[in-house]
């Protein structure tokens, strides 16, 4: 019961936060639309940076509302974890692996790191990788079409 727990609370957490997990990128955390500015080690866990990348590409592309369906989905995907790079029999979904960074049994590499939230934030709206994501309260599809291959396979990795 546990493991339920915490996983549950998690999400909860991710819910209730008025701005985000990622805050709203104010000069604490640095201006996320600066290139090579995503991640202020010791701030923010860098899967959540990713997470936010990617919901804040759908959510202005597809009108997604709310924000907290996309934060759920990403959470809660199997195929994203294998993007990065990852085992999912390790982390069998992307919270696994979110928990995994905050816990310090992954850590991030800056520049692959910056290149792929660059890369997320790039991707052209009426794109396939964007066009084919499906979120809805079944849960999502193809989230892992939006994952470039350039960097993000090298994001996540042991300390």
């Amino acid at each position: 019961m546990k493991r339920l727990f915490l996983p549950i609370s998690v999400i909860l957490l991710f819910l209730h936060t008025p701005l985000g997990p990622a805050g709203c990128g104010g000069t604490e955390t640095g201006n996320p639309g600066q290139p090579g500015d995503h991640f202020t080690p010791g701030i923010q866990n860098p899967a959540l940076l990713v997470m936010e990348a990617i919901c804040t590409k759908l959510t202005s592309c597809m009108e997604l509302t709310p924000t907290n369906d996309c934060r759920v989905a990403v959470m809660e995907s199997p195929t994203l974890v294998q993007e990065f790079g990852s085992s999912t029999e390790e982390y069998p979904t992307y919270l696994d692996l979110l928990l995994a960074v905050d816990r310090g049994e992954l850590d991030a590499d800056l520049e692959a790191l910056n290149l792929c939230v660059s890369t997320l934030e790039d991707l052209a709206c009426d794109s396939e990788a964007v066009q084919s994501v499906v979120i809805d309260e079944s849960g999502s599809e193809n989230l892992e079409q939006m994952i470039p291959d350039a960097g993000c396979a090298l994001v996540f990795g042991a300390p």
